[in-house]
Protein backbone atom coordinates (compact mmCIF):
# COMPACT_ATOMS: atom_id res chain seq x y z
CA UNK A 1 0.00 0.00 0.00
CA UNK A 2 3.36 2.68 1.07
CA UNK A 3 4.17 1.96 -2.72
CA UNK A 4 1.22 2.51 -4.60
CA UNK A 5 0.66 6.06 -2.46
CA UNK A 6 4.36 6.52 -3.39
CA UNK A 7 3.56 5.96 -7.31
CA UNK A 8 0.95 8.06 -6.97
CA UNK A 9 2.46 11.30 -5.47
CA UNK A 10 5.36 11.29 -7.19
CA UNK A 11 6.81 15.03 -7.97
CA UNK A 12 8.09 14.03 -11.05
CA UNK A 13 4.50 13.22 -12.83
CA UNK A 14 3.06 15.81 -15.06
CA UNK A 15 -0.76 16.18 -14.40
CA UNK A 16 -2.67 15.54 -17.75
CA UNK A 17 -3.47 19.44 -18.07
CA UNK A 18 0.62 19.53 -18.26
CA UNK A 19 0.87 17.08 -20.97
CA UNK A 20 -2.26 18.65 -22.82
CA UNK A 21 -0.31 21.86 -22.57
CA UNK A 22 3.21 20.55 -23.86
CA UNK A 23 1.81 18.82 -27.22
CA UNK A 24 -0.67 21.72 -27.81
CA UNK A 25 2.75 23.84 -27.90
CA UNK A 26 4.43 21.09 -30.21
CA UNK A 27 1.09 20.99 -32.09
CA UNK A 28 1.04 24.44 -33.05
CA UNK A 29 4.83 26.02 -32.16
CA UNK A 30 2.96 29.19 -31.17
CA UNK A 31 -0.33 29.90 -28.83
CA UNK A 32 -0.99 33.28 -30.84
CA UNK A 33 -4.94 32.14 -31.89
CA UNK A 34 -5.25 31.37 -27.66
CA UNK A 35 -3.88 35.05 -27.00
CA UNK A 36 -5.86 36.44 -29.58
CA UNK A 37 -8.91 34.42 -28.02
CA UNK A 38 -8.30 36.02 -24.12
CA UNK A 39 -7.41 39.37 -25.54
CA UNK A 40 -11.07 39.51 -27.21
CA UNK A 41 -12.22 38.34 -23.88
CA UNK A 42 -10.90 40.93 -21.69
CA UNK A 43 -12.33 43.92 -24.27
CA UNK A 44 -15.67 42.21 -23.64
CA UNK A 45 -15.36 41.65 -19.87
CA UNK A 46 -14.03 45.63 -19.81
CA UNK A 47 -17.29 46.68 -21.85
CA UNK A 48 -19.32 44.62 -19.10
CA UNK A 49 -17.89 46.12 -16.53
CA UNK A 50 -18.09 49.52 -17.49
CA UNK A 51 -21.47 49.35 -18.37
CA UNK A 52 -21.86 48.18 -14.93
CA UNK A 53 -20.61 50.92 -13.39
CA UNK A 54 -22.16 53.67 -15.90
CA UNK A 55 -25.90 51.88 -14.55
CA UNK A 56 -24.96 51.85 -10.76
CA UNK A 57 -23.76 55.62 -10.93
CA UNK A 58 -26.38 56.53 -12.68
CA UNK A 59 -28.67 55.55 -9.80
CA UNK A 60 -26.70 56.51 -6.76
CA UNK A 61 -25.17 59.63 -7.67
CA UNK A 62 -28.21 61.73 -8.44
CA UNK A 63 -26.50 65.72 -8.44
CA UNK A 64 -23.39 67.57 -8.92
CA UNK A 65 -22.21 67.63 -5.09
CA UNK A 66 -22.37 63.30 -5.21
CA UNK A 67 -20.66 63.49 -8.63
CA UNK A 68 -18.05 65.89 -7.30
CA UNK A 69 -17.52 64.21 -3.83
CA UNK A 70 -17.45 60.77 -6.04
CA UNK A 71 -14.44 62.53 -8.08
CA UNK A 72 -12.26 63.74 -5.25
CA UNK A 73 -12.65 60.27 -3.58
CA UNK A 74 -11.71 58.91 -6.63
CA UNK A 75 -8.78 61.17 -7.15
CA UNK A 76 -7.31 60.54 -3.47
CA UNK A 77 -7.47 56.49 -3.68
CA UNK A 78 -5.91 56.74 -7.23
CA UNK A 79 -3.31 59.92 -7.56
CA UNK A 80 -3.07 60.37 -4.00
CA UNK A 81 -2.74 56.87 -2.13
CA UNK A 82 -5.18 57.55 0.23
CA UNK A 83 -6.34 54.72 2.32
CA UNK A 84 -9.93 53.77 1.65
CA UNK A 85 -11.25 53.70 5.06
CA UNK A 86 -10.60 57.07 5.82
CA UNK A 87 -11.92 58.36 2.13
CA UNK A 88 -15.31 56.48 3.76
CA UNK A 89 -14.85 58.42 6.76
CA UNK A 90 -14.66 61.81 5.36
CA UNK A 91 -17.25 61.09 3.00
CA UNK A 92 -19.51 60.40 5.98
CA UNK A 93 -18.40 63.76 7.76
CA UNK A 94 -19.41 65.73 4.50
CA UNK A 95 -22.81 64.25 4.38
CA UNK A 96 -23.08 65.04 7.66
CA UNK A 97 -21.90 68.44 8.15
CA UNK A 98 -24.48 68.76 4.56
CA UNK A 99 -27.09 67.47 6.91
CA UNK A 100 -26.57 69.82 9.80
CA UNK A 101 -25.76 72.33 7.52
CA UNK A 102 -29.62 72.30 6.19
CA UNK A 103 -28.14 70.84 2.55
CA UNK A 104 -30.63 68.06 3.23
CA UNK A 105 -29.63 67.44 -0.98
CA UNK A 106 -26.58 65.79 -0.50
CA UNK A 107 -27.75 63.40 2.32
CA UNK A 108 -31.82 62.19 1.31
CA UNK A 109 -31.39 62.31 -2.52
CA UNK A 110 -33.59 59.77 -3.09
CA UNK A 111 -36.50 62.31 -2.15
CA UNK A 112 -37.51 65.01 -4.97
CA UNK A 113 -38.88 67.75 -2.77
CA UNK A 114 -38.51 69.99 -0.11
CA UNK A 115 -41.76 68.58 1.47
CA UNK A 116 -40.72 64.85 1.24
CA UNK A 117 -37.51 65.57 2.84
CA UNK A 118 -39.86 66.49 5.79
CA UNK A 119 -41.80 63.80 5.49
CA UNK A 120 -38.84 61.21 5.88
CA UNK A 121 -37.48 63.60 8.18
CA UNK A 122 -40.32 62.68 10.38
CA UNK A 123 -40.81 59.83 9.83
CA UNK A 124 -37.32 58.90 11.14
CA UNK A 125 -37.28 60.95 14.30
CA UNK A 126 -40.79 59.62 15.12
Amino acid sequence: MAEASRARASPNTPSAETEFRRWLYAALGSVDAVEALFFGLKAAVLAIVLDAVRRIGSRALRNNVMRALAAAAFLAIFFFAIPFPLIVVGAALIGYAASRAGSLRVSFHLYSTEADVDAALDALLG
